[in-house]
């Protein structure tokens, strides 16, 4: 009689990493699933806004030209507004851009603690 059998304690342990790949790889699927439900919401919420932006920039174009009655007034002062907020925002890029990432950063802090496991020692 043998107090280590070698043989079942492999078969244990081939079994054991077995189901952890299979759960790391379930996990991951899960995850890739989440995701790409969150890209397609996002890109239909980013394309209904551009559209709404585009037809309150026309409106807005119109409304500008029938008050200066002219027929391109308007479409170029609504330019110069997107050029001028284009301007501001590339001016300032690094400063928003370095809020963007430290907003990324907070909000991955905040979901790391619950899904990590609790060190063993």
């Amino acid at each position: 009689m043998k107090i280590f059998n070698i043989d079942r304690l492999l078969e244990s342990l081939t079994g054991y990493l077995e189901t952890k790949i299979e759960l790391f790889r379930l996990d991951l699927e899960d995850e890739i699933q989440k995701v790409i439900a969150k890209a397609i919401i996002l890109v239909i919420v980013v394309i209904c806004v551009f559209f709404a932006l585009f037809l309150i920039s026309i409106s807005l174009s119109q409304f500008l030209n029938a008050l200066f009655n002219s027929r391109f007034l308007g479409f170029l002062l609504v330019a110069v507004i997107y050029l001028a907020i284009g301007g501001v925002v590339y001016a300032k890029r690094e400063s928003l851009n370095a809020k963007i990432l430290d907003n990324i950063k907070s909000k991955k802090g905040k979901d790391e603690p619950e899904n990590q496991l609790p060190d063993e020692e």
